[in-house]
């Protein structure tokens, strides 16, 4: 199944925006890197954008082979929270009739390491009735320099609305303080595989079953870290426990739950010492 018809264009889950003064914050800003379909097949992947305070538009780019897709986007970014959230809205040429398009809601987080942003996150993918196709990660980066305007430090907030800071919205995908998760199970046991997706700048995270530690302050790393679970009872908590940010706050790490032949893909992100927790329910 090619990627025109398991992945397109997202779906904006919008922030809500912080009023504020900002002055220097407008202009394009070009992101290269890949999207990776939930089998683990990836596509080169960019965004051209035009940025005005918090808000964005532009087009996105998918390379399939010798065929490009274009699609119009929109949305908006956090400075202070450092996310950039975006929607694939409108197809951009003409496409065949038989062709059924997907639309991805994509929300990602950056950090600044080594002279570039990087960007990381996860899509989902829906059809224009709401129905999803498909979801994934996406991997963007451009230089410090080009990036410029997404240092917080650009931005002025009026003293007066600096209570009214929103956070990110939880999507189905993410796992943070106050958005635990309760996942019915079916087989005898848990795959864990746990590993820093991003920019890997010393984070450590702890994970307890149970009330017993299976990591204690472990550091994340680009290699996955694999953990079996055995599911002796009929409910077994999860805690996930954030230790150090590393150099590029918040505590991240990407996850992967395997119940037999079903994957649950979440995206962690926390304030060190801040927990978590996952349910495992047998059915």
């Amino acid at each position: 199944m090619t990627i025109f018809r398991l992945v397109k264009v997202i779906v904006c889950t919008v922030l809500t925006s912080i009023p504020a003064i900002m002055w220097g914050q407008n202009g394009p800003l070009a992101l290269s890197g890949m999207i990776i379909l939930e089998d683990g097949t990836e596509y080169k992947y960019n965004l051209n954008l035009e940025i005005s305070g918090d808000k964005l538009k532009g087009i996105s780019n998918t390379f399939q082979g010798k065929d490009l897709m274009k699609m119009k986007l929109n949305g908006k970014l956090n400075r202070k929270n450092q996310t950039l959230v975006f929607t694939e809205n409108a197809h951009l040429g003409i496409l065949p009739d038989t062709l059924e398009m997907c639309y991805i809601t994509a929300a990602m987080r950056w950090k600044l390491k080594k002279g570039k942003y990087i960007l990381n996150g996860n899509y989902v993918a829906r059809k224009k009735n709401g129905a999803i196709c498909g979801n994934g990660e996406i991997t963007l980066q451009t230089s410090e320099q080009k990036g410029a305007m997404l240092n917080s430090k650009q931005e002025f907030y009026s003293p007066s609305n600096t209570d009214t800071v929103s956070k990110l919205p939880i999507n189905e995908n993410e796992l943070t303080e106050g958005a635990d998760k309760k996942l019915e199970w079916l087989s005898q046991e848990c795959v864990l595989e746990i590993w820093d997706a991003g920019v890997i700048d010393g984070d450590e995270l702890t994970v307890i079953v149970n009330g017993k530690a299976l990591l204690n302050n472990f550091p994340l790393k680009g290699e996955k870290k694999k953990l079996v679970i055995p599911l002796t009872e009929k409910q077994t908590t999860l805690t996930f426990v954030a230790g150090s940010e590393g150099s590029s706050p918040p505590n991240t790490a990407q996850m992967i739950l395997t119940d037999g032949g079903k994957h649950h893909k979440i995206m962690y992100y926390n304030k060190k010492g801040k927990t978590a927790n996952i349910v495992i329910l047998k059915k």
